[in-house]
């Protein structure tokens, strides 16, 4: 291989792998960008969830129940590739007036993350007991949460 084959074969791989990190920053970046954007209010629903930013939450709720269907879509929307709800973000964190908050307003109290694990499942690993008492008791129906207040 002579050096100017050597220069003319390092450039064409050099545009090459350009190309690919571009293809892959978009995607990345990107493709996770615009999706963002189209479910911005989920986002924001899921950090004040977790910052235990209960009237943020409220607020969140009501402004997403008036451009969807229903309150319940919108406090069990996924996020993170369908990988948890805000409810286990809040319940990971030991929030225990969000968790009542988007249970009320239809959270799904059974739901699974990818790893199988329900909000009441994170809420008893990182010993958040009062959660762990009140999930209980929602799952036992001691509690009537949710059905009115979802439409």
């Amino acid at each position: 291989m002579t050096i100017k084959m050597y220069k003319s074969y390092w450039r064409s791989v050099s545009k090459a792998l350009l190309a690919a990190l571009l293809l892959s920053s978009f995607v990345c970046n990107g493709f996770a960008r615009c999706c963002m954007k189209s479910n911005d209010l989920g986002e924001k629903l899921r950090k004040a969830a977790k910052a235990g930013k209960l009237e943020k939450v409220k607020k969140l709720v009501a402004r997403g129940a008036d451009t969807r269907s229903s309150r319940a879509q919108v406090v069990n929307a996924e996020y993170n590739m369908g990988a948890t709800t805000v409810l286990h973000a809040a319940a990971y964190c030991g929030h225990l007036d969000v968790v009542r908050c988007l249970v009320e307003h239809g959270a799904k109290h059974d739901a699974t993350n990818k790893h199988g694990k329900t909000p009441l499942d994170l809420a008893a690993q990182y010993r958040h007991q009062e959660i762990v008492d009140y999930l209980e008791k929602v799952g036992r129906g001691h509690l009537s949460v949710g059905a009115s207040k979802n439409r």
